[in-house]
């Protein structure tokens, strides 16, 4: 851990300094957590970009053979 400056301004701008980071990170965060809720479906990607997830199908309806 860093040593914490006894100067009163200096703990100041330091707080100042922390709260625009803390401020930085959480627009990243969510600007992370939008993208990670995309798809195809509802960005501008094309549908193989999607991955290798297999798309459910229902099964109700269908007799068993």
């Amino acid at each position: 851990m860093i040593e914490l400056p006894n100067d009163i301004e200096c703990l100041k701008a330091l707080i100042r300094q922390l709260l625009e980071e803390i401020d930085q990170l959480k627009a990243e965060n969510a600007e992370l957590r939008r993208r990670l809720g995309m798809d195809s479906t509802n960005s501008h990607q094309p549908p193989g970009s999607d991955g290798l997830k297999k798309k459910t199908t229902s099964r109700a309806g269908r007799t068993p053979g």
